[in-house]
């Protein structure tokens, strides 16, 4: 058996979420809580430069960075397995599971990355948020940047995340947000990763459909409470970009915000100064606004607060 969900699942997920918006703002506990993705990370940085070497041959290196996902999703569902193990064996395991899932979810970062700054503040906050390079001195590109990213973590953070813990409980949810660390690492579209990262990149596509297709009503019925978005064109904007992408590159519903928005992310990329061409998301505003990227914040936030909601009456009619 992979992985349990404990008969409380329901009331652990909104306790997270609230606990979350509440508590992961502060400076020294998100540290903290980012410590695991950190520590991830890190460990594909180093197998990256031990074992990433193009002259093995395209098929070795894709061999290596298949077994490099398979060692972190490995990792990932041990820790999530050992966790859940303990959490058995303890009175009021509650408590055990909602510090457990503060450590992957992670709503706060997004949205904090995507607040506006001084120009080159924004570039690296943008950056945080995807697996290329953000231009300083491109405004546009940074705001589309931003959007595009805040966008994608969500689906990932949230509603994968969320998703994986009531089906295959604390496993399911370390080994996608360990693949999710990993690929933000090598799972990057650039010359030096588009082998080597390929497999830990697709595994991480696949994990995060499900919470790719969930966003799409979410986002939609955010957008009916979000100024100037519109419903009817989110629906739009995601078919399209399913359409274009499905789960070959990275699709994270991004289409969703950006038709709502009116907006045109993605576009031609850059990676360690080379640009490679890209898609745009969506045929709207290739212009971004930092305006456009507080009204992607409250959409975003809308969404959030839906799913909470509806973890909140699910709660109330599995109590009854």
């Amino acid at each position: 058996m992979i992985g349990s969900v404990p008969d409380t699942a329901l009331i652990v997920v909104l306790v997270v979420l609230i606990a979350d918006g509440v508590l992961s703002g502060l400076p020294g506990l998100r540290r903290l809580l980012d410590l695991p993705e950190v520590m991830i990370r890190s460990l594909a940085r180093w197998f990256d430069e031990k074992l990433n070497r193009i002259r093995r041959g395209r098929g070795a290196v894709r061999l290596q960075g298949a077994i490099v996902a398979i060692v972190v999703a490995a990792i990932a569902g041990a820790a999530g397995y050992g966790l859940e193990t303990l959490a058995r064996q303890i009175s009021h395991s509650e408590f055990f599971y909602v510090g457990a899932i503060l450590f992957l979810l992670g709503l706060r970062r997004p949205v904090d990355a995507m607040r506006s700054g001084d120009d080159s503040r924004a570039a690296n906050r943008a950056a945080s948020l995807v697996r290329f390079d953000v231009p300083e001195d491109d405004r546009h590109a940074i705001a589309r940047a931003a959007v595009e990213g805040g966008a994608a973590r969500i689906v990932e953070g949230l509603f994968a995340t969320v998703f994986w813990f009531l089906v295959l409980g604390l496993p399911g949810s370390f080994v996608h947000c360990g693949l999710g660390a990993a690929a933000d690492a090598i799972g990057r579209s650039s010359p030096r990763h588009s082998d080597f990262g390929f497999a830990v990149a697709r595994l991480n596509d696949v994990l995060s459909l499900p919470g790719a297709l969930i966003a799409r009503p979410v986002v939609s019925i955010a957008a009916l409470f979000c100024p100037g978005a519109r419903s009817a064109r989110a629906i739009v904007g995601w078919l399209r970009d399913l359409a274009a992408r499905g789960i070959t590159e990275g699709y994270r519903a991004e289409g969703a915000v950006a038709g709502a928005l009116g907006l045109a992310p993605g576009g031609p990329r850059l990676f360690d100064g080379d640009a490679v061409a890209g898609s745009w998301i969506y045929n709207g505003r290739v212009r971004v606004e930092v305006a456009d990227v507080r009204r992607a914040i409250y959409l975003l936030a809308i969404a959030a607060l839906l799913v909470g909601l509806s973890v909140a009456l699910a709660s109330v009619s599995v109590a009854r």
